[in-house]
């Protein structure tokens, strides 16, 4: 399964989780700041996820060592480029896994 870590700094614009087009039937969003998982590189703060670029736009909060995960709709596939991130604590992030 393809993984890959996104991180991101405090007061900054929400970031894509990908900036090209990766497709996926599910992925799996972790709230961690290192490829090694929560337990290692736990974040000190929340990490807030969402579908738009706008600030204050994320509305899935995650604590640190979280883990959500999504399923593309039934025959479709989501794309992670269109997931936004947005940290309270500079170099907080999440790492993704996915299908």
């Amino acid at each position: 399964m393809p993984n890959f870590l996104k991180t991101s700094t405090q007061g900054a614009a929400p970031v894509a989780l990908s900036d090209v087009t990766k497709n996926y039937r599910k992925c799996t969003i972790i709230a961690c700041k290192a490829l090694t998982g929560p337990t290692a590189a736990p974040n000190t703060g929340v990490v807030y996820l969402g579908r738009s670029a706008t600030a204050n736009q994320q509305p899935l909060e995650m604590q640190p060592g979280d883990e959500r995960s999504f399923d593309a709709a039934p025959g479709g596939m989501g794309d992670l480029a269109g997931l936004f991130l947005k940290v309270a604590t500079t170099g907080d992030g999440v790492v993704v896994e996915y299908t």
